[in-house]
């Protein structure tokens, strides 16, 4: 993810926070100050995750092409859970934004269509976790487990996105969330859903 965004500031010539800027969060409704990539300089630079040494260390030079910032690749984007849930509602609506296509309708099927298998419940798509066969999508960070980690959550099924923000990570023991590898385990999402749907069970 770190070259394919090297390559992206490339093929654009320009920041690829300005390119998401015009091209899909003006039209879906998010202010540029509202939401923010880090530089994978800053991410390389500076001990995001101190439990794990060395981290960010593949974020290797250039940190600029043609004097755009290359920004942090497979992450670390500074959102709240409002506006992350809008983008989740674009992708339910196979890329389209109150009649407009923003994104190519082909390309959301085929990146929430599962790639590679990684378990009986789990597969992994175009930078989209998929879960239980396609009932759910979701993009989220480093596995810690529900203890420390933020998510966005598509269920089709339920036309419902879920989308949350943890700011206080590294506030709790995160420790004790390493090493739980709980992909298999996310059956949350849909209990909240028939929750909502079904409030008297």
């Amino acid at each position: 993810m770190w070259r394919f965004a090297q390559a992206l500031t490339k093929l654009w010539h320009d920041d690829i926070k300005h390119v998401m800027q015009e091209r899909i969060f003006t039209p879906i409704g998010v202010d540029a100050q509202r939401w923010d990539w880090l530089p994978g300089r800053e991410v390389r630079e500076n001990e995001l995750y101190p439990e794990i040494q060395g981290y960010g260390g593949y974020l290797d030079p250039p940190y600029e092409i043609e004097r755009h910032v290359v920004r942090g690749g497979p992450g670390w984007i500074v959102i709240n859970s409002t506006d992350l849930a809008r983008l989740g509602y674009l992708m339910l609506r196979h890329g389209r934004w109150t009649g407009k296509q923003l994104l190519s309708e082909a390309w959301v099927t085929e990146a929430v269509k599962p790639q590679v298998r990684m378990s009986e419940v789990l597969d992994y798509g175009f930078n989209w976790w998929i879960y239980r066969g396609g009932r759910a999508f979701a993009a989220r960070g480093i596995s810690l487990g529900w203890a420390g980690i933020s998510s966005l959550w598509v269920l089709p099924e339920y036309d419902l996105v879920i989308s949350f923000i943890r700011t206080n990570v590294h506030e709790r023991d995160q420790k004790a969330a390493y090493g739980k590898n709980d992909w298999d385990e996310k059956d949350w999402p849909f209990r909240v859903a028939e929750t909502i749907i079904h409030p008297e069970r």
